[in-house]
């Protein structure tokens, strides 16, 4: 549901309201977090939450230099990305 105005938010005066933290693994296995939230345990009811904004696609300086094709395990992200 969450919340929306004033009254909405003040029906959780005195409830245990904490900020939590999700998070995701990208294809490199790497943890990154994905959604943040405002959330009520006395209700279970998020009351206010946003997802992170994409992160932007980077490759690595060997990859973009065609120097791991020539060499095959030259880098660790490549690696990574070849046991996938």
């Amino acid at each position: 549901m969450g919340v929306h105005s004033f009254d909405d938010l003040a029906m959780h005066v005195g409830h245990d309201v904490h900020v939590a933290q999700y998070v995701t693994f990208d294809e490199l296995g790497e943890m990154r977090v994905a959604n943040v939230a405002i959330e009520c345990e006395t209700c279970y009811e998020v009351l206010l939450d946003y997802d992170a904004p994409p992160r932007k696609k980077t490759i690595s300086v060997c990859h973009a230099l065609g120097a791991c094709e020539s060499r095959p395990g030259a880098c660790d992200a490549c690696a990574r990305l070849a046991s996938l």
